[in-house]
């Protein structure tokens, strides 16, 4: 991926921290849908002319391995390149980096598409002329991605709240971040009741972290509207836990937004991988989705 284009910069604050001490997701998704807006301009597509117009980019799929964490202070940068993902959607597959060594913080993909704001549909998804993705730059997806139309009926309902005025963009439109915002909140609200407060964890000297996901875009959701969020176990690795995510409108049971994510564990002296205990491995049994 040498030569591609620095699309994002910046410097992690105090305030974007999360409670396992390092940096939140959203703000790792926040620094994409920057990168990814800045690919849309370089593809003619001007935000000022767009918002006259009633339209916006939102994003269609985003995929993310991270592969080391920042803490508030630290810089990073990301660089990508654009191209046509394998359903022919418009791309941005890039890595952010540390700029001292150059050090990968974390690979994505992230296909988008022009919506209309008011009807909250894509009307615009492809660009002509664009290659493929080239090879080296495509992140491998997590296998068999999970689209059900409906939450599995024992899945456990995380987290119910209203759409901020913080969690929107400037349409009205609930950001990117913030899904991943809610996405960590709903992965706490799974964890604690079962032995996974960062406290507990700490006392016994293991630790968690995400270390892939992929997020489905669906109707985006307005400011005021009251979303939920419902989690089911998708599946298990060695000394890691696949879960399935899915955030709906209450209203009307449209989907937001369907997500998968890889839980991994590790003993906190050795930072080696490490199930987690057997109290936690039955609590995530009980969410499997079948």
């Amino acid at each position: 991926m040498s030569g591609d284009a620095v699309y994002w910069r910046g410097v992690f604050n105090q305030w974007q921290r999360g409670l396992g001490g390092h940096v939140n997701i959203q703000h790792y998704a926040n620094a994409i849908e920057e990168a990814r807006r800045a690919h849309a301009f370089e593809l003619g597509h001007d935000p000022i002319e767009m918002r006259a117009k009633g339209l916006a980019v939102r994003p269609l799929k985003e995929r993310i391995d991270f592969r080391r964490e920042l803490a508030p202070g630290d810089a990073a940068f990301i660089e990508g390149a654009g191209g046509l993902d394998i359903d022919g959607e418009t791309t941005l597959a890039g890595r952010m980096l540390r700029p001292h060594d150059d050090a990968p913080v974390m690979r994505f993909e992230t296909s988008w598409a022009i919506h209309d704001v008011d009807r909250r549909v894509s009307v615009d998804g492809t660009t002509p002329d664009l290659p493929p993705v080239e090879a080296e730059a495509r992140l491998r997806p997590i296998p068999e991605p999970w689209t059900p139309a409906h939450p599995p009926e024992h899945a456990l309902l995380a987290w119910r709240g209203t759409v901020e005025v913080r969690d929107c963009d400037e349409h009205e439109l609930q950001s990117p971040r913030a899904i991943f915002d809610i996405v960590t909140r709903a992965l706490w609200a799974v964890q604690v009741p079962l032995g996974g407060h960062r406290r507990e964890m700490g006392q016994r000297g293991a630790a968690g972290a995400m270390t892939a996901v992929q997020v489905r875009h669906g109707r985006p959701a307005r400011m005021g509207d009251l979303l939920s969020v419902r989690v089911a176990t998708l599946g298990f690795g060695e000394t890691s836990v696949r879960f399935g995510q899915i955030i709906a409108d209450e209203t009307d049971g449209e989907i937001v937004a369907r997500v998968e994510y890889v839980m991994s564990f590790f003993d906190r002296a050795s930072g080696r991988r490490s199930p987690p205990d057997a109290a936690a491995m039955e609590g995530f049994r009980a969410l499997l989705a079948l």
